[in-house]
């Protein structure tokens, strides 16, 4: 696999040359600060654009286009890393080396022009009824993020732990606020985030020379580096504790350390493997004494979040004994920072995840993250340094990055039908 990247008119374009498969994606990822006022609409933009343009006037024109295309797909989404806001535009093609049309690759770059640029709109404004489908599709997938009660408990979390800083807003919006995005005031912002936006083009596959045909159809934005890294943060005088009600069968418990371990911190190598140690996988501390010894959790799990810097350790739990999961989950904790934990769970953590990294290789989608988020981290796009990197972590170092750990808040989601909440 062949890394390369360089500037080129106004973007940054990324090419990993690989022959392990016989697609190729062209990820467009279109970047701007996190900002509040903005959610929304940056939310719904992607999905408008690939809704409809002046030349495929409907999806149906969309699809068809598509199987032209040799069966190409498209998707889009908008994503938060830290305080980026990213608008992804993922398209899947076959390499023509396996078809006789030679002019695939520059196709599915005119198309992605099409969508990206060239709208349905006019008049200084998109076609109504293509942003009111869009925002109807939208509040649908909004309300059903209710149902996943373990996601929704993570969002009524992440309010409660970060309630005055930017971290608590979600990057699909709330529903009140779609309700405000029209067909004027979105294409307005379109017209903004076109010339203003930061522009990464990211190719994996068996494909070269891609530099001329990129600038000709996907030269757009604005050359800048946008601080991702969230820095905010408080001084926890008091450990929160909040419950939840809703008409659920199983609780869910949601324990969130500051760690103020971020990825340009000298300890963030250990810190995720400390995380992995913690809850991270099968073997880890949490699984083992909270849900196989105890059997207080039917799953458990922890994730670490280095563009914050924090930590928070989920439980799916009976509310019935919701002070004995919270008590084994924080003895987990004061394990690892009393060092009462084995090489062996070192050496497992550290396997786990040197695997996982190898398996991001299968993939082209996670080939194309890695490469991208390197490089707004201002770092190497470089598996073998990373394992590396994860082999020289001591159990010292672990220690080390526990005592950063600082008991931020206490979240119960608690299923009662008297106390639910609508």
């Amino acid at each position: 696999m062949e890394y390369n990247k360089r500037e080129i008119g106004n973007i940054r374009l990324h090419t990993i040359k690989t022959n392990k498969f016989k697609n190729i994606i062209i990820d467009v990822k279109i970047g701007a600060p996190f900002e509040v006022l903005d959610i929304e609409k940056r939310s719904l933009l992607p999905y408008v654009l690939k809704a409809a343009s002046q030349k495929y006037k409907s999806k149906e024109a969309i699809s068809k286009k598509l199987e032209l295309l040799y069966g190409a797909g498209i998707s889009v989404s908008t994503s938060r890393q830290g305080n980026l806001s990213v608008m992804n535009f993922t398209m899947k093609i076959i390499n023509e080396k396996f078809i006789k049309n030679k002019g695939l690759f520059e196709e599915a770059l005119k198309f992605l022009r099409e969508i990206i640029l060239n709208p349905l709109a006019k008049d200084g404004h998109f076609s109504r009824g293509v942003v009111n489908e869009e925002k109807r599709l939208l509040l649908e997938e909004i309300e059903a993020l209710k149902e996943d009660k373990g996601n929704y408990a993570y969002t009524l979390f992440n309010k409660e732990m970060f309630k005055n800083e930017l971290q608590r807003y979600r990057s699909i919006g709330e529903a009140k606020n779609v309700k405000k995005v029209n067909n004027v005031n979105l294409y307005e912002y379109y017209l903004k985030c076109i010339k203003e936006d930061s522009v990464d083009v990211l190719i994996v596959g068996d494909v070269s020379n891609t530099e001329y045909l990129v600038s000709k159809y996907l030269d757009f934005g604005t050359k800048k580096d946008i601080a991702v890294l969230d820095y905010e943060t408080k001084i926890i005088k008091k450990v929160k504790e909040v419950t939840k009600y809703d008409d659920i069968k199983q609780s869910h418990l949601i324990i969130g350390y500051r760690t103020n371990i971020r990825a340009d911190h000298e300890l963030h190598i250990a810190n995720v493997v400390l995380n992995t140690i913690l809850g991270g996988y099968q073997n880890s501390l949490s699984f083992m004494n909270v849900r196989e010894k105890a059997s207080l959790a039917y799953a458990v799990m922890s994730k670490n979040n280095a563009l914050k810097g924090f930590i928070y350790i989920w439980a799916g739990i009976d509310g019935n004994k919701k002070e004995e999961a919270k008590q084994i989950i924080i003895e987990q904790v004061s394990k690892i920072k009393n060092g009462d934990f084995s090489e062996k769970d070192i050496d497992g953590a550290k396997a786990y995840l040197i695997s996982g990294l190898y398996e991001t290789l299968d993939s082209m989608r996670y080939i194309s993250q890695k490469a991208y988020n390197d490089t707004i981290l201002n770092r190497n796009f470089d598996i073998d340094k990373m394992i590396e990197d994860f082999q020289k972590v001591t159990k010292k170092d672990i220690i080390k990055a526990s005592k950063m750990l600082k008991l931020d808040t206490v979240f119960y989601l608690l299923g009662d039908d008297k106390h639910a909440e609508n």
